[in-house]
């Protein structure tokens, strides 16, 4: 096996089947519409908003009746969040003034929020970045007809990601997820926060290769090593 050394965000130890996760992958950064799509484009970002905030109240409903208060607190916080791209971002303008589509607008809104709170010298306000690319991606899959789909977990699996946004995390079924691993996080990033909640190990900061999809590792999280079976590269 090859070693890998990382940082540890959640302590722990777990052995099994890599299961590399890739984010989205559409682009929506030039997506115009014409005048006449306007009312439409205005109607199907109201109506993505109210089902994602909708969505993430059920959630909540599921979190309290399991006294998982800290998840609630951070699913309440992605509802603000989610209003917030939305005014503070200026969609509806963005969408009648500029004739960006409803996807367009999301994702400009989100990006420029992401990246105001990145250059903050607040280290809990740069972790508001996770919260905007989770909320944002909500509702862009809403906004693209739940076209996007995460991977289902038939058996347990370690996940290996570039980045985790929470939706990625809380898609799958938690008796599923061995282990962890994410190239971009941090200790208090919430995918972190919920590995240690969920007691799964997790490890940060190591260059992910989406060519371990399928090998076997070892999650050492109480010595910072990711171990891989490579045997088939050769």
């Amino acid at each position: 096996m090859e070693k890998f050394e990382g940082v540890t965000v959640s302590p722990g130890y777990a052995e099994g089947k890599i299961m590399y996760f890739c984010a989205r992958q559409v682009d929506f950064s030039t997506e115009t519409i014409e005048n006449w799509a306007i009312y439409d484009e205005l109607t199907l970002l109201d109506e993505g908003l109210h089902e994602v905030e909708h969505s993430l109240r059920e959630n909540i409903e599921h979190l309290q009746s399991e006294g998982r208060i800290e998840e609630v607190t951070l699913t309440e916080a992605r509802i603000l969040l989610l209003y917030d791209i939305i005014e503070t971002g200026e969609c509806r303008k963005l969408i009648s003034d500029k004739n960006y589509s409803a996807r367009h607008a999301v994702l400009d809104a989100a990006t420029r929020i992401r990246l105001s709170f990145e250059n903050l010298d607040d280290d809990f306000m740069r972790e508001r970045v996770y919260d905007v690319k989770q909320v944002s991606e909500m509702l862009l899959a809403k906004l693209n007809g739940n076209q996007r789909t995460f991977p289902k977990l038939n058996e347990p699996t370690i996940i290996v990601a570039d980045e985790l946004i929470p939706e990625g995390t809380l898609c799958f079924e938690r008796p599923n997820i061995l282990g962890i691993v994410i190239k971009n996080s941090t200790y208090n990033s919430h995918a972190s926060i919920l590995a240690r909640l969920w007691n799964i190990p997790a490890l940060a900061e190591i260059e992910i290769d989406k060519a371990w999809d399928g090998h076997n590792a070892v999650i050492d999280a109480n010595n910072n090593a990711l171990y891989i079976d490579l045997e088939k590269y050769s």
